[in-house]
This record gives structure tokens, C-alpha cells and sequence, in this order.
């Protein structure tokens, strides 16, 4: 359309857009009746209608009177079998995360020692030695205790190694001897005062230290004497000095350097013991209740009533409302927001989001202008070298240095978008994802179509628009078709290019064949060969859905661009679906299907800006 010059033959192009425009209103609505039917096949099939989140309802925002089981069972009648209100954790959940730092922290200490002794141990065995001896550390206040040990271990040693030869099972020629030697730091006390009654205890019991426990009978598993060096039944203390075990310097300790696994072991007995008895205060009804809850139904279709029913006679009351949410999506620090809290929220990060918006517009807009190489050259002195390169090179800094650079500028938008949505009080992460792809696709517009495209047409035309200020509309219609170009080279790196990365996966490849090798905890290194990643899909539609709002926008000034956006979501369709199937888990961030008629709404704006640039050509 760029190319006529007569306007009698444009009626033939608003006959064609006529054409274009209604079979893609069509599709719209025939995708819309087909996802309908399918949902609905789906959360009334047996694997989803059987689970318990498909019967429970979240209420948000709902007022202090009616945080009462009683009260709500009274609202919704008969067809309620359970309800879960909320409690603050906050101060729980603080020591559960120190306990399970406190856990990674002696996990990683006992591989550490393992390595290590094993490493002396190795090192001994090729060289025909024994335990190392730590002469200078030998602190023996009972001479006989201490051959007595040593004799009862080299003599247990020798009968296994008599039976082993009798059986034709080569032995370890290494001989093992046990001594006494001084550790510098001392066990940390714990207060045992205070540790609960396990069930069946007597409360009122004296309470027995471990070393009672064990008592005198007690016997190593590994068949060694029950007194070892510095932690009993380590093994490995045989091995190692004092000095050479792991350590560190807690703050609350003043700097001093304590022994990483005795701090440890005594800091879980600690944090279990306060755990324990916090839980058992939540348990009992203590507590302050947050403004939610969670109501099972006895069927999905008392759920569902109770979901679209007006719980509340008060705007914000006991709304919004969510169903189908599983406890791993939940977002707990979200269901304390009270409603007048959750409309400030939602304003402010509306407002933040139109500000990034605006201001996020300036080095897009810049992207767009270095699109335009050949009218910067011409008219800024210091870049006259530029039209001198090689063609090719010229060819890279117009069309695909561009798109890369506009590419990398927009992938850091949807972490700081996902922080936005936490911060509105969204309670799940597939709501966070949704309310991402809304977002995002408002950042893609702008900034990747329209900022971009009348920057780059502007560019062309801005001195003459100077010059002529009336004919600015006739001028940027002229130049509007120029700009495709760019578009083109858009399409191919976000299909061609992220589809081969995403071929390629090279951040799942460098995971599992380089950094697994590197991993000190084996549980993370299990962790890291078992789970899937999953898929942020309120990142990916929006990419996909503004290429599909480009190519409709385009379609009558530049239809070339529809050939190109046609093979490109082809290609990217194939590679998806071979990423569902083979890599990734979808499972975690799971929407019931909310993603697909929001990316069919949002093509809709393609639409409307296509009829907006036929109207201004």
C-alpha cells in the first residue's frame, strides 16, 4: 500500500482490509467458543472436579466479624465441610527458614569433613600407613583406657580381617588407632529445661541428657569404640584434627570461632524445640487471624455458586474471590490485605506501571531512531564514517542490531512486573502471571510498535514536518511503510532466535552438565537433575500476541510481513510444544486456561491500530 500513488485505487485495499479484518473477528470468536467448551470439559473431568482445591473457595477481605467458623458455616448453608482460617506465622516462618538454613548449613559441613577424612584416608591407604597419629595433640589422662581402647579396636580389626581372609575377601591393610586428643572448642549447652514432653512422657519427668540415653551398653554401628574423638560416632574425627574441621564465626557470638557441626547440631535442638512449641499454640486456636479463609464445599457445584454469589452486602467485602487454588500457589504474605489496603495497592502499581511506560519509551525510542542509520549519518557531523562500511555490516547495524538491542531492553521488564503484582496483593502465582501478561503486553505495544515505529518514521520526516507542520500527517503516512522493514527483522529474531535457544537450552545444558558437576549438596545436585523448569507464561504471550498485533497492524500497508510472522509462530508453535512435552513442568503455574482468551483480547488492539493507520494513509 506503501507503493500507490493513485487514491482511486485505494478502494480496493479497504475491500481486501474489509475481508481481512472480518475473518480475523471471526477466528477470534470461534477461538472463544472452543476454549469455552473446553474448560468446561476440563474442570469437569475426573482428574480436576475429584481435588480438593476444585471444591474450595478463597474469600479475601473479609471483615473481622465474620472470622468465625461459625458465622461463615451460617452464610453458606449446609454444603460447607471445612473451613481453614489463616493465622500470622509470620514469627513461625522466620524459624522454620533459620532451621532449614541452620540444616543446608550442617549438611554442607558433614560432606566437608567426609571429603576431607576420606581424602587423608585414601592418601594413607596408598601409602601403607595407619590413622595419622596427632602425636602433639594426644591427651591421655588414663593410660590404661587409652591401650585398652586401642588393643579392643586393633584386635576387633584383626578378627574381622581373619574372617575376611577365610572368606578370600581382600582386606584393608590399614590399621586403625584410636586416641584421645583435646578439641579447642567445647560443646554449646543447651537448656533442656524447657524442651516438651514428647507423647507418653511425663511432663513432670527429670530430663535425661543424650549421654543417659545411650547409656553404658551403647555400641557404635560401625563397630568402633563408643568414646570417639571430638563427636561420637563421627568416624571422620579419626582422620582430622581439630583445626582442620569446618568452623565459622557467628555475629551473635562476638566474632568467636566455634565448631560449624557441634553450633549446628545444637542450634536445630533449639529451633525444634521453639517450633515445636509454636506449633502447638497455632494448633490449639491461638493466634491472630488474617482477613481469609478457606471454605471446602461437600460438590465443585456448591463451589461454584458459592464462588459467583454475593458473599457480602458491601463493595470489597469478602472479594475478590478465587477457586481452584492449590496451597503451593499460594502466596500467604497477600491474604493479610484488607480492602481498602488492595484498591491503594492496585492504584499505586497501576500508576508505577504507566510511569515505567512512559519513561521506558525514551532508549526504545532511541532503538528506533539508530533503525533510521542512513538519516542520522546524514545529519550528525561525527557519524559520517558509518555509510562507509562494508554493505553486510551496514545491513547488521540497520536490521538486526536493533532488534537484538530492543529484544534485551524488554526481557527485563517482566521480573520487575511480577514484584509489581505481589505488592498489588495478588494472592496466587498463576494470578501473578495473569496480571503480568496484561501488563506486559501494555509495555510491548508501546514501546516495541508505537514508540518504535513512529520514532523510526518520524526520524525520516521530522525536517520536513519542521519545515511544514500542517503536513505532518501525509508525511508520516508516506514514511509509516518504512518502517516495516525494521518489524521484519523483529519477527525473525524473537522466532527464529529465541526458538533455536529455546532448541538449544543452553542454561538447562550448562545446568545439568557443568554446574551439577560443581555442586557440593547432593540433595540440590538430585534437585537439579529431577525438576522441571517450568514455563513463565505471562512472559511469553505477550511477545507472541504484540508480533500478532504487528503483523494485523501491517497487513494492509506491508502484507510481506504477514509471509514472515506466518512461518515464525509456526516454527515457535513446534518448539513449545516440544518444550511441554520433553522439559518443562506446567504444573506450578497453572491458570485452567485464563492465558489463552486474554492473548485472543489483546489481539484485538491490532485491529484498531490497523484501522487507525489506514485511516491516517
Amino acid at each position: 500500500m506503501g507503493n500507490i500513488k493513485l487514491p482511486s485505487k485505494y478502494y480496493a485495499h479497504v475491500v481486501v482490509a474489509w475481508l481481512f479484518f472480518g475473518f480475523v473477528l471471526f477466528m477470534v470468536c470461534r477461538e472463544c467458543i472452543y476454549y469455552i467448551n473446553l474448560r468446561q470439559a476440563y474442570l469437569l473431568s475426573p482428574n480436576m472436579s475429584k481435588r480438593l482445591s476444585a471444591r474450595t473457595v478463597l474469600f479475601t477481605s473479609i471483615p473481622k466479624p465474620y472470622l468465625d467458623e461459625a458465622k461463615l458455616r451460617k452464610l453458606f448453608g449446609d454444603s460447607v465441610k471445612n473451613i481453614w482460617i489463616p493465622k500470622n506465622t509470620n514469627y513461625l516462618r522466620g524459624l522454620v527458614d533459620d532451621r532449614d538454613d541452620v540444616a543446608e548449613r550442617l549438611e554442607k559441613a558433614e560432606i566437608e569433613v567426609i571429603k576431607k577424612a576420606n581424602t587423608v584416608r585414601m592418601k594413607n591407604i596408598k601409602e601403607g600407613k595407619g590413622a595419622p597419629p596427632f602425636v602433639d595433640e594426644l591427651r591421655t589422662d588414663d593410660p590404661q583406657s587409652s591401650k585398652t581402647s586401642s588393643f579392643s579396636l586393633q584386635e576387633s580389626n584383626e578378627s574381622t580381617q581373619d574372617g575376611n581372609l577365610e572368606k578370600g575377601i581382600k582386606t584393608d591393610p590399614v590399621r586403625i588407632r584410636m586416641s584421645e586428643r583435646r578439641t579447642e572448642a567445647a560443646p554449646i549447652p543447651v537448656d533442656e529445661t524447657e524442651t516438651p514432653a514428647l507423647p507418653g512422657e511425663d511432663p513432670g519427668a527429670p530430663k535425661k541428657s543424650e549421654d543417659d540415653d545411650l547409656g553404658p551398653e551403647y555400641q557404635h554401628p560401625y563397630g568402633y569404640p563408643a568414646s570417639l574423638p571430638d563427636v561420637r560416632g563421627s568416624v571422620a574425627a579419626i582422620f582430622l584434627r581439630a583445626n582442620d574441621r569446618p568452623h565459622h564465626r557467628p555475629l551473635h557470638n562476638f566474632g568467636r570461632r566455634v565448631d560449624t557441626i557441634r553450633w549446628t547440631r545444637a542450634r536445630l535442638k533449639v529451633l525444634n524445640r521453639d517450633i515445636w512449641k509454636l506449633r502447638r499454640k497455632f494448633r490449639s486456636g491461638d493466634g491472630q487471624p488474617l482477613s481469609s479463609a478457606f471454605i471446602e464445599f461437600d460438590s465443585q457445584a456448591s463451589a461454584e455458586a458459592a464462588y459467583q454469589i454475593l458473599a457480602h452486602h458491601q463493595p470489597m467485602h469478602m472479594s475478590p474471590r478465587y477457586i481452584g487454588v492449590r496451597p503451593e500457589q499460594v502466596i500467604w504474605s497477600s491474604l493479610r490485605i484488607r480492602w481498602w489496603e488492595r484498591i491503594m495497592r492496585q492504584f499505586l502499581m497501576l500508576a508505577l506501571v504507566v510511569v515505567a511506560i512512559i519513561f521506558w519509551s525514551i532508549p526504545a525510542a532511541a532503538v528506533g531512531i539508530v533503525s533510521n542509520i542512513d538519516f542520522l549519518s546524514e545529519k550528525v557531523p561525527f557519524l559520517f564514517w558509518i555509510p562507509l562500511l562494508p554493505k553486510v555490516i551496514l545491513g547488521v547495524i540497520k536490521g538486526l542490531l536493533p532488534a537484538l538491542a530492543l529484544s534485551m531492553l524488554m526481557a527485563i521488564v517482566p521480573a520487575g512486573l511480577r514484584v509489581c503484582a505481589r505488592i498489588a496483593g495478588c494472592p496466587s502465582h498463576a494470578l501473578v502471571e495473569l496480571y503480568c501478561q496484561s501488563t506486559y503486553f501494555a509495555f510491548q505495544v508501546v514501546q516495541v510498535f508505537l514508540v518504535t515505529t513512529i520514532t523510526s518514521a518520524a526520524s525520516a520526516a521530522i525536517l520536513d514536518v519542521i519545515k511544514t507542520p500542517l503536513s505532518a500527517p501525509d508525511l508520516l503516512a508516506q514514511n509509516l511503510p518504512k518502517a516495516s522493514n525494521f518489524y521484519l527483522s523483529y519477527i525473525l529474531v524473537q522466532c527464529l532466535g529465541a526458538g533455536a535457544g529455546k532448541l538449544a537450552n543452553v542454561g538447562d545444558l550448562f545446568r545439568h552438565d557443568v554446574a551439577s558437576k560443581f555442586a557440593v549438596d547432593p540433595r540440590k545436585a538430585y534437585h537439579r537433575w529431577r525438576k522441571l523448569s517450568p514455563i513463565h507464561w505471562g512472559a511469553v504471550y505477550p511477545r507472541f500476541t504484540n508480533m500478532g498485533v504487528i503483523a494485523l497492524a501491517y497487513s494492509c500497508i506491508s502484507p510481506l510481513i504477514l509471509v514472515f510472522a506466518g512461518f515464525g509462530m509456526l516454527f515457535v508453535s513446534v518448539v513449545y510444544r516440544y518444550s511441554l512435552i520433553y522439559i518443562h513442568d506446567d504444573s506450578e503455574l497453572d491458570t485452567k486456561g485464563l492465558l489463552y482468551p486474554r492473548a485472543l483480547l489483546h489481539l484485538m488492539v491490532g485491529l484498531y491500530i490497523a484501522e487507525i493507520c489506514l485511516i491516517g494513509l
